[in-house]
């Protein structure tokens, strides 16, 4: 049997000393394979090295195949230092509007974006896509850093960050367990 396929099944007894009637028909559906995957792996260092500067990643695209009702929760991690002057954050375009630009090149979300919270070393930010079709499913991410106005400071510093997901039914229950999909560093370099 193959995953979302509907599959009618007729039932008979059949032993040493008697056959018996076939049963009614009962047709059911087979339950979709769920998975994640995504298609670009890492972004490459992005270095600010004045105040004002906006930096993006690549835009990744997450395809989860799912059930009805999945959700997608994607975390942003960070390790290494937290920037001081420069804001780092996760959006994402919604499957319900398909392909697209996340954020435009000075940094500003492209309506319908979802934008997470800034994350940092202690605090990870969070997005999660609810709501999903059976099936294939494509949401869109990208990554924001972008400078607070504030001068840089005098020493470099490094933000690892990590983006991981995990797919949850309609409940809240882990159906995929999560895993690393996505690298991206963000430098400060100070003057």
């Amino acid at each position: 049997m193959s995953a979302c396929e509907t599959y009618a099944v007729k039932v008979r007894a059949d032993n040493n000393h008697q056959d018996g009637s076939f049963t009614g028909t009962t047709n059911f559906d087979t339950d979709s394979a769920r998975s994640i995957t995504i298609d670009d792996g890492s972004s490459a260092t992005d270095q600010h090295t004045d105040s004002s500067t906006v930096h993006l990643s690549d835009k990744f695209t997450f395809t989860v195949q799912a059930q009805s009702n999945d959700q997608l929760q994607v975390t942003l991690t960070a390790a290494g230092s937290n920037l001081s002057r420069i804001d780092v954050d996760m959006g994402h375009k919604p499957f319900t509007t398909g392909a697209g630009t996340v954020f435009l090149g000075d940094g500003s979300a492209v309506a319908g974006t979802v934008v997470s919270a800034d994350v940092s070393t202690s605090f990870p930010a969070t997005l999660t896509e609810t709501g999903l079709n059976a099936g294939s499913n494509t949401v869109q991410f990208q990554i924001r850093s972008q400078g607070n106005g504030i001068a840089l400071p005098e020493s470099i510093q490094t933000m690892n960050l990590t983006v991981s997901a995990k797919l949850l039914d309609s409940g809240g229950s882990t159906v995929v367990s999560s895993a690393d999909f996505h690298t991206y560093t963000v430098r400060q370099n100070g003057v």
